[in-house]
């Protein structure tokens, strides 16, 4: 690698915001997937990009279907059923004042929404921000702190662009905000594919900002999801496209012309004769009902038996999922529709209930921030909960089939002369109903009661 080459890639990487870009490879000798290669640049060979910035993770989650289902299926399967705040250690709502606040302030503004964007925003890129705005005095600037505030207006979430911390950091060790931005710049119009006519930028003081990201300690920046697997889907696209430019090509219909005696021959070396064969060729391939008429000369399809794609496929597909902590059936049936395996959806269903703790971690977070802003009132019990519903519980169909089945059981017993082995309740519960079968106005009415004829009633 030259020298020259060295110190443009230097001063390229050095024009470049830090935030926006996420450098994978040493500059000094390595490419960023050399796994102690001596032979070769593997990046050159394989064609991976030296370095992964925002907007080749922000095109490749617009535009592959695996890369944004990659990002999309943890946040969406965690809010597939909406949290709940319980206002103190408990798992019920008590319906208090906090709670109420908490539910018109979910409802006026889609929070929920808001939170799963914010966390697709966040894997895509290093982080991203939910940004409200606030109602406050009129002498108060966006470049000042945010104390306090009459009424929330807005709740945002932006992409780590359009809010971009700026390149000034909290140098006091004592400080909860060390080595974190001290201010970030809002432009909403930086995204191309996300245009507005608003392109102005402000400046915001870090308090006016709740950052999401899978950073752990004294900074910002975290690591996108798509990093670990864009190898893996840059591979796995590049097999699709080869396949199908295979497929397109086979079809085609290429044609090699052999001529069978010297007429035809000397015919291929005229320029009459060469327009008339092209002619003719051509209009064999324009139309359907034409035949090909070439006297002296033998025709053959160029055609070439393409490979199955779909095991070098999957093999890409796999190590990306596996870089998410995903099962290639979860996620295909993700985005079709269609179910995986019980152990593979057990085994995804722990993950998920550890993300939305994660999550429940972000929101509470989120939440306090607006009790000390006074946006929000005190819990009553002084502390508060992020619940979930069970991610786990079988879905109204799953439980009325196991019901059906406890029945049949029941039923296969009866007949050989056991014992059953479910109880009605038991059967009921299953089914999602309550154990105990409701009362109904009918259970009190004696069917036993004589029956009598009347006497006019002819035998």
């Amino acid at each position: 690698m030259s020298r020259n080459y060295l110190n443009k890639t230097f001063a390229a990487n050095m024009d470049r915001p830090k935030s926006r870009q996420r450098n994978l490879n040493h500059l000094f000798g390595s490419a960023p997937v050399q796994f102690g290669d001596t032979n070769r640049n593997d990046s050159a060979a394989y064609g991976y990009p030296d370095s992964l910035d925002f907007y080749i993770l922000y095109n490749a989650y617009r535009r592959g279907g695996f890369f944004n289902a990659i990002i999309d299926i943890i946040p969406e399967r965690c809010f597939s059923d909406d949290p709940f705040i319980v206002d103190g250690d408990g798992d019920t709502p008590q319906d208090t004042e906090f709670e109420k606040a908490v539910k018109k302030l979910v409802k006026d503004f889609d929070l929920w929404r808001v939170f799963e964007t914010a966390f697709k925003y966040a894997d895509v890129g290093q982080y991203s921000t939910i940004v409200p705005v606030v109602s406050e005095p009129a002498q108060n600037t966006l470049e000042q702190p945010l104390t306090a505030g009459k009424r929330i207006i807005a709740i945002n979430p932006w992409w780590q662009v359009e809010c971009e911390a700026n390149q000034e950091y909290d140098n006091d060790y004592a400080s909860e905000n060390y080595n974190k931005p001290l201010s970030y710049r809002l432009q909403p119009s930086s995204l191309s594919g996300r245009k507005t006519t608003n392109a102005t930028q402000h400046t915001l003081h870090y308090s006016r900002v709740n950052v999401i990201t899978n950073a752990v300690g004294a900074t910002i920046y975290g690591e996108s999801v798509l990093e670990p697997a864009f190898n893996a889907l840059f591979d796995a696209n590049k097999v699709r496209g080869a396949s199908s430019e295979g497929y397109r090509k086979n079809a085609m219909q290429k044609y090699v012309l052999s001529a069978t005696n010297a007429e035809a021959a000397k015919a291929f070396t005229q320029a009459a004769g060469k327009e008339a064969i092209n002619q003719a060729v051509d209009d064999f391939n324009d139309n359907f009902n034409s035949a090909l008429r070439l006297g002296g000369v033998s025709v053959t399809a160029l055609q070439t038996q393409l490979q199955d794609p779909k095991s070098a496929w999957e093999i890409c597909v796999v190590e990306a999922c596996a870089s998410r902590g995903v099962s290639l059936t979860e996620l295909i049936g993700f985005m079709t529709g269609e179910r995986a395996s019980t152990q593979n959806s057990s085994a995804f269903t722990k993950r998920l209930k550890k993300w939305q703790k994660k999550y429940g971690n972000d929101i509470q977070k989120f939440l306090q921030w607006l009790i000390d802003l006074q946006l929000l009132p005190q819990p009553s019990n002084g502390e508060f909960k992020v619940c979930w519903p069970d991610i786990g519980e079988p879905s109204k169909t799953e439980k009325l089939d196991n019901a059906g089945k406890m029945t049949e059981q029941n039923e296969r017993a009866f007949k050989s002369g056991e014992e059953k082995p479910w109880t009605p309740e038991e059967i009921r519960q299953a089914g999602g109903a309550e154990p105990e079968k409701p009362e109904s106005e009918y259970d009190d009415v004696d069917l036993k009661e004589d029956l009598t004829l009347d006497e006019n009633t002819s035998d």
